[in-house]
């Protein structure tokens, strides 16, 4: 069996021809909803395994994967890959609710497994509400990946994968910011001596200027002597092109 690949991995199939289809003996043992007949995933799709087995007659194990969606998968190891680690949610991961709805405000047999404070209820968050991920496990019914969340007040969440999003973390030293504030108090002191009060139209923004002004619009959190700028990756990347954009036709004027 392939020991890279563990229970609660993410994996990505590549080769759909190695999916069992009809394999009852297995999905009863490994604990599949459907015990006669699994199958829908194709080449490219990613679920995460939550079972593992020997095959009785070949050297290659057999991974039972479930998608987000809730679907099951039964497929050899040569089959899979497992996720580059930094696409995929991991414990400790900073994320973002998008869908309150995915919310699970009460199951106290995950809530037990999963370590929360309270084992009763835990009520819904707000869309955009940011916390970090403590624990990650798949749903005793429908198999669904479910991640435990912790906000910096306290609260406590249960969600499905389909209601979260990753959020970049961008870490700044503070003494950095500090440095580049008088730099630009400086500039702007001789610029007032050489020229009085300005009554010019203020000069465009430089790329770097208006990437750190999009940025600064984004919730962040300060400690430890630095700062913490919550922003999706995908957010993140847009404005990062944008800049670049901005800088290449300023540079090119």
């Amino acid at each position: 069996m392939t020991k890279a690949i563990k229970i609660n991995d993410r994996v990505k199939i590549i080769d759909g021809g190695e999916v069992y289809s009809c394999y009852t003996e297995k999905f009863e043992e490994m604990g599949f909803k459907n015990t006669e007949r699994n199958g829908g995933f194709e080449r490219g799709d990613e679920g995460r395994v939550f079972a593992i087995s020997d095959h009785p007659t070949q050297p290659n194990g057999l991974y039972a994967i479930v998608h987000d969606d809730g679907r099951e998968c039964l497929i050899s190891s040569i089959g899979i890959v497992p996720v580059e680690q930094n696409t995929y949610i991991k414990i400790n991961d900073m994320v973002r609710v998008i869908r309150p709805g995915k919310t699970y405000s009460t199951n106290r047999e995950m809530f037990i497994r999963m370590g929360f404070k309270d084992t009763v209820s835990n009520s819904s968050w707000n869309e955009g509400e940011v916390g970090r991920v403590f624990d990650i496990s798949i749903h005793q019914d429908d198999k669904k990946t479910l991640y435990a969340l912790v906000h910096a007040d306290g609260r406590e969440c249960l969600i499905s994968a389909a209601g979260i999003e990753l959020v970049q973390e961008i870490v700044i030293d503070r003494d950095i910011i500090a440095k580049m504030n008088d730099r630009i108090a400086e500039l702007e002191s001789k610029v007032y001596q050489l020229n009085g009060l300005l009554t010019q139209p203020a000069k465009p923004k430089t790329a770097v200027e208006w990437f750190a002004d999009e940025i600064a619009t984004y919730d962040y959190d300060s400690g430890n002597g630095q700062l913490e700028i919550f922003i999706s990756q995908k957010q993140f990347n847009q404005i990062k092109e944008q800049a670049l954009l901005m800088e290449t036709n300023q540079n090119c004027k």
